[in-house]
């Protein structure tokens, strides 16, 4: 099984850096602290990548709603501080 080290950590001989792979084949044991499954990881980042785009959705509606412009480069706290100043009518 594969898993990516969550955190930079040495281990059998090794230094791991944050991202690096480690294929664990004693299914016996535990691997070690620092590295979480591939699957597991992969599955938070899209769920948190999901999460965001709802978020900057969210944000556009609102600008849209007050009549304000706004770039789809604009990242979440771009957005976030346009709607400050739009709702402060600036």
């Amino acid at each position: 099984m594969q898993y990516v080290c969550v955190a930079k950590c040495y281990f059998g001989g090794k230094l791991y850096m944050l991202g690096d792979i480690l294929h664990w084949s004693d299914e016996t044991s535990k691997p070690p602290n620092h590295f979480e499954p591939v699957e597991k990881v992969i599955q938070e980042k899209k769920e948190k990548v999901e999460e965001t785009k709802s978020k900057i959705d969210t944000l556009r509606d609102e600008l849209g709603k007050l009549g304000k412009p706004f770039d789809k480069r604009w990242g979440e706290s771009k957005l976030k501080h346009q709607l400050v100043l739009a709702k402060k009518g600036m």
